[in-house]
């Protein structure tokens, strides 16, 4: 069975990631390279904590390791409040990359997964779903970040024998959910009337059990190797009945305002919501075909049994 290295195991991703590897009879080391106290996760017997030093200790790091999966990230914030946010960016998710691929090459690991974004394609599918051969179009310091790193492991891969991977998931919900999802919870569960009765753009979300298994998938498929895919529940659902579903798993009567989305764009510039009204309005859709067809990939979980486990989290975090 592989060893795994894994960075960001204490995130929203990452906790999922190693409990499901544990029970798949995986040995993980978890990287960080802040001050950790092991006993904020449970780990299991297979599972050992590398905190680093200094980074010239990564090399031991990636002793006896067979795949590196890459999952932390300084990620995108609504309000950045760093004078030099892409810098901050770049230090990061490029500079930490490089540093942690130099030493995976440096140790001879197999295969480095390295988790990107949708985003590095833009923030809008105007004319039709995202694929794997369009061009990337970074609207943001966190996308070009992601996507600086991206191009960075493809230059490695040309030159080294280490395999990559690189996956580009869109919005990721689920239990332990944070930043936009988490609002997103916290507001339909109001019951307030709100303005999304015209709002039928489809976007492409990705439950974190969906994400955690296609990463899985590309640990042992050989196909998988130096391939980029874009990943998804594979059911694109539009705004409006995403805010209707997740009304009515809080017990809530929706009710949806037939506000036109031109008017929302207006009151988002006037608020100074304007990021917040482009994510409800726009279409942001990618077409799964390649994870389906080359590594036989599909969902294991569908978007409404994966609304409805968010949603029981959040009624039960309420609860206590």
């Amino acid at each position: 069975m592989k060893k795994i290295l894994i960075t960001g195991a204490n995130g929203f991703v990452g906790q999922v990631l190693i409990r499901s590897l544990l029970n798949l009879g995986y040995n993980i080391r978890v990287v960080t390279r802040s001050q950790y106290d092991p006993s904020n996760m449970v780990l299991g017997n297979n599972c050992e904590v590398y905190a680093l030093q200094s980074d010239l200790n990564l090399i031991d790091a990636m002793h006896d390791i067979d795949v590196v999966i890459h999952l932390a990230a300084r990620v995108h914030v609504m309000n950045d409040t760093d004078p030099d946010p892409l810098s901050a960016f770049r230090k990061a998710n490029v500079e930490w990359t490089k540093q942690l691929v130099e030493a995976a090459v440096a140790a001879n690991v197999k295969r480095f997964i390295f988790v990107s974004s949708l985003h590095v394609l833009g923030s809008e599918s105007s004319n039709h779903p995202f694929d794997e051969n369009d061009n990337p179009k970074p609207p943001s310091s966190y996308a070009i970040s992601k996507l600086e790193a991206e191009e960075y492991l493809n230059d490695v891969a040309n030159k080294n024998d280490m395999e990559i991977v690189i996956i580009r998931p869109p919005l990721v919900y689920g239990p332990k959910v944070k930043a936009n999802f988490l609002s997103l919870l916290k507001l339909t569960k109001t019951g307030l009337p709100l303005p999304a009765g015209l709002l039928n753009n489809k976007r492409s979300m990705i439950s974190v059990n969906n994400l955690v298994d296609f990463i899985i998938c590309c640990i042992e498929h050989p196909k998988a190797a130096n391939e980029t895919f874009l990943i998804s529940d594979d059911n694109d659902v539009s705004t409006k009945n995403l805010f209707f579903k997740l009304i009515k798993l809080f017990g809530k009567r929706p009710l949806l305002l037939p506000i036109p989305s031109k008017l929302l764009y207006v009151l988002g510039l006037l608020l100074g919501k304007k990021d917040i009204v482009e994510r409800l309005c726009a279409p942001l859709q990618i077409d799964i075909t390649k994870a389906k067809t080359l590594l036989g990939w599909k969902p294991v979980q569908t978007l409404d049994d994966g609304l409805k486990e968010a949603v029981e989290w959040y009624k039960k975090e309420q609860s206590c």
